[in-house]
């Protein structure tokens, strides 16, 4: 993801790093609310 878009960070428009920051939001919060269902319900991921 990061590396898709290094060419907006690199620019110096506002709106480049508005979507570059949402990115990094997104995958962020992704990575953290898929640790958090995992460390609610274990079992559902132990099926898998």
């Amino acid at each position: 993801m990061m590396v898709a878009n290094f060419p907006l960070l690199v620019g110096t428009t506002t709106g480049a790093w508005v979507i570059g920051g949402l990115v990094t939001l997104s995958a962020v919060a992704g990575a953290a609310q898929a640790l958090v269902l995992r460390a609610r319900r274990p079992a559902v991921y132990e099926r898998l």
